[in-house]
């Protein structure tokens, strides 16, 4: 799929081939997607959470010997998922996605955390079968599933994403 060209996919046989579907093929797509979005939510949620309870566990403390030791862990760890998650974000902001196309995502029933969605989508003219990346809740299913949206390919990391 890296040798993909752009260019062709968007001529008069680009969506034909050996069961390719007709369907509408859009430009590559830079901009907000669900994996982007997913790791704004992660970093707001985990901010909101350290700064309440980062100051309750170094006020507990001084006053029960289980938080002498754990506190400053706690940190640690709001701190590392903070981080790794604004890696992410940052990265998937700006993430160019290929094959951008219509699609109709079908939910996977056997996750029920971090779903992913089945998609059927064309590549190189030929209809394949993929998974999205799994940044989806048990809440998303009635939101994606059945639905039209367009998702595209990120090459460098070999997977789907909803815009």
């Amino acid at each position: 799929m890296e040798n993909y060209n752009n260019n062709a996919a968007y001529g008069s046989g680009a969506n034909t081939g050996d069961g390719a579907e007709q369907r509408k093929m859009y430009p590559d797509y830079c901009g907000p997607n669900t994996v982007s979005k997913y790791y704004r939510a992660i970093i707001i949620s985990a901010v909101i959470i350290m700064a309440i309870a980062v100051p309750v566990a170094f006020i507990l403390r001084g006053k029960n010997s289980f938080w002498n030791v754990r506190a400053p862990y706690l940190l640690v760890v709001f701190a590392i998922l903070i981080v790794y998650s604004l890696v992410q974000f940052l990265y998937y902001r700006k993430v160019v996605l290929t094959y951008v196309q219509d699609v109709v995502p079908t939910a996977d029933p056997f996750k029920t955390k971090n779903r992913k969605f089945k998609l059927r989508v064309v590549c190189e003219g030929k209809t394949i079968d993929v998974k999205t990346q799994g940044v989806f809740s048990l809440f998303d299913e009635k939101q994606y599933a059945g639905k039209q949206h367009i998702a595209g390919y990120d090459a460098k990391r070999k997977h789907w994403i909803i815009l």
